[in-house]
């Protein structure tokens, strides 16, 4: 008949937001949440995965499979051993920068699957870039982060879930999930019509729609950065993402520990909280990835909550291959010093 001791909330992606929701709207609730790789902004990302839709519909537009995987190994040749090593697993992923016009065919037209024609790189660099609206929401989200080329794992691993067609109406299964996902919530969600064609609206200009945007975003992007009462009642939060997230963005998570911050104050944020950008890992260690890194966050979380004892040294671990790495406190990044490569004793963080 006793009551639970403590009590402790885990969650990633749609449930890493569900996490942020908690400590939130129930600061005192919860001892210690955990919440991993957090769609925290997601209508903001439904608008920019909507604007991708539409940009890769056009002719010529679409990076099929190949061209994806040349993009992310064009990445990982010109940022791998930036961080002293050279294993396929870039550790500063916010250092990374690839200009795809060096990866452009003769005349910008399409010659095959080792270089991008004009149209692709346009469509890529909508993708990395950020996306940012002139209309308000009632969310306050004006833009998403996009992603870097480092978004998959390999060849094997579509680039930012596109999948292998080009998005069109009916929307081909085949598309990838990421364009999938704007096609369902504009059928589903948006206008409640599964015959709608999700082309026919443009996120840069929704009309009639903007309204019921605006009213999802408070359902979906209903969280704010004010973690000081959650602080206050002694919470703590355990907040990770894996650099090479093809689903969700890390620097949408980064844009929300520096909103935490700049509210709570450097002290006591770093009372509170620890944010971890893991290199290498993407959505959930789904399929081929570079570093499945894992981590026993959840004892990790108790020892801080129950003992007092903050994350010291933390360490993730590949399950497949033994390979380990740091675990450092954001914005630093596991740098290559000297010794066994697969050991994280090897690595310093670094700024």
């Amino acid at each position: 008949g006793a009551r639970p001791g403590r009590t402790y909330f885990a969650g990633g992606s749609t449930g890493g937001r569900e996490a942020l929701v908690v400590a939130q709207r129930w600061p005192g609730a919860f001892d210690g949440v955990i919440s991993a790789y957090p769609a925290w902004n997601n209508a903001a990302e439904i608008i920019y995965l909507g604007y991708l839709t539409q940009v890769m519909s056009r002719p010529g537009a679409f990076p099929g499979p190949e061209k994806q995987g040349l993009l992310y190994n064009s990445a990982v040749a010109a940022c791998d051993g930036r961080d002293g090593i050279k294993d396929n697993i870039v550790s500063n992923a916010d250092g990374c920068e690839l200009d795809p016009r060096v990866l452009r065919c003769p005349d910008g037209v399409d010659a095959g699957p080792t270089c991008l024609s004009d149209a692709q790189i346009t469509s890529v660099v909508a993708a990395s870039k950020p996306f940012r609206w002139r209309y308000r929401i009632a969310s306050g989200e004006r833009e998403y982060p996009g992603f870097p080329f480092l978004s998959g794992a390999d060849m094997r691993t579509p680039f930012l879930g596109f999948g292998t067609t080009a998005p069109a109406n009916p929307m081909p299964s085949t598309a990838g999930y990421g364009l999938q996902f704007w096609d369902q919530w504009v059928k589903y969600f948006l206008t409640r019509d599964p015959g709608f064609n999700s082309l026919d609206i443009d996120p840069r200009s929704p009309g009639k729609w903007l309204p019921r945007i605006s009213h999802l975003s408070t359902i979906q992007d209903r969280n704010n950065s004010d973690l000081r009462p959650f602080m206050r009642s002694g919470g703590k939060l355990l907040l990770l993402h894996g650099a090479a997230d093809e689903l969700v963005s890390h620097r949408s998570t980064s844009d929300y520990y520096q909103r935490v911050r700049a509210t709570a104050g450097p002290g006591q944020t770093q009372k509170s909280l620890r944010y971890y950008l893991i290199p290498g890992v993407n959505h959930a260690n789904f399929g081929p990835v570079a570093f499945a890194g894992t981590w026993d966050s959840l004892t990790a979380l108790e020892q801080w909550v129950e003992d007092g004892r903050s994350p010291a040294k933390p360490v993730a671990v590949d399950s497949r291959s033994g390979i380990t790495r740091p675990l450092c406190d954001y914005p630093l990044w596991p740098r290559y010093r000297s010794g066994d490569p697969g050991s994280a004793q090897s690595f310093v963080c670094s700024r």
